[in-house]
């Protein structure tokens, strides 16, 4: 196993604290073994939401489609629903993942905590990928 850097370690750690304080909010549900039976609903639905972002990507790509939907050559909207179909994509992925764990999460930041403590403290998950699925979450989805 490598060694992690300081400032990895530094943020699993502040990670296992939120945990902890999720847990007894009981924002984070431990030894949830109902959780364990939907990861698998979790994942379908991170595959569907996977299949919607890229259809909107590929409308980004393609201006004669846009026109035959009638949006404007410039609709930038279209790359908010990108990045939050992404986002519930990815979301969605990291409830299947602490599903699997037997953890129920009742927010978005609850299961970004939970992947964090269960995943990247085991080192089974880059910690890069729960900073940029707290920073879409925080960017895109929390602020609106």
């Amino acid at each position: 196993m490598r060694q992690l850097d300081k400032d990895i370690k530094i943020k699993i750690k502040a990670y296992s604290l939120a945990y902890e304080q999720l847990k007894r909010k009981e924002d984070v549900i431990e030894n949830n073994a109902a959780e364990d039976r939907k990861a698998s609903r979790y994942l379908s639905r991170a595959k569907d939401d996977f299949l919607f972002a890229a259809s909107i990507k590929n409308l980004i790509e393609n201006a004669k489609t846009r026109m035959q939907l009638g949006l404007p050559e410039e609709y930038p909207n279209l790359y908010h629903w990108l990045i939050v179909s992404s986002y519930y994509s990815m979301y969605h992925a990291a409830t299947a993942a602490i599903a699997k764990k037997k953890v129920k999460s009742e927010s978005h930041i609850a299961t970004i905590t939970a992947l964090a403590k269960h995943y990247a403290a085991a080192e089974e998950l880059e910690l890069d990928f729960i900073k940029t699925l707290e920073y879409v979450y925080i960017t895109y989805i929390e602020s609106g």
